[in-house]
């Protein structure tokens, strides 16, 4: 699994465990250490996204209405990440055309304009 799945995967596993605590609203609050929950790095996002609603110190609550419009801005996210990565691919790729021919002119006009004879190790440039 790449990086990006395994945090899908774990954020769809914290939803999963709210919701089948029954953790849906202040009153169902839950304190996440009795259920495994660790404030990791992927769990806080999610509170300061507004997933998780502390209610009492380590005591949380899932809003799921907050749910899909962050699953929404996570693809969108990824969606971004993918044009992205499909542009610099194709800069490169034309980077690298673009960068032959260059040199190929360069080749052509100095080639052109000069000629360049070498005898056992004495060099001489000639302009026409």
């Amino acid at each position: 699994m790449s990086g990006a799945s395994i945090i899908i995967h774990k954020q769809n596993k914290l939803i999963g465990l709210f919701n089948e605590a029954g953790a849906v609203d202040a009153e169902h609050a839950i304190f996440i250490d009795r259920f495994g929950i660790k404030r990791s790095f992927i769990f806080n996002r999610m509170a300061a996204r507004g997933i998780f609603i502390k209610c009492e110190p380590e005591k949380f609550y899932i809003d799921n209405n907050a749910v899909p419009v962050f699953k929404e801005q996570r693809r969108s996210r990824a969606l971004i990440a993918l044009v992205f990565v499909l542009i610099i691919a194709a800069l490169l790729y034309v980077w690298q055309d673009i960068k032959c021919l260059l040199l190929h002119i360069i080749e052509i006009f100095l080639f052109r304009n000069l000629l360049f004879i070498s005898f056992s190790g004495i060099s001489i440039w000639l302009n026409f």
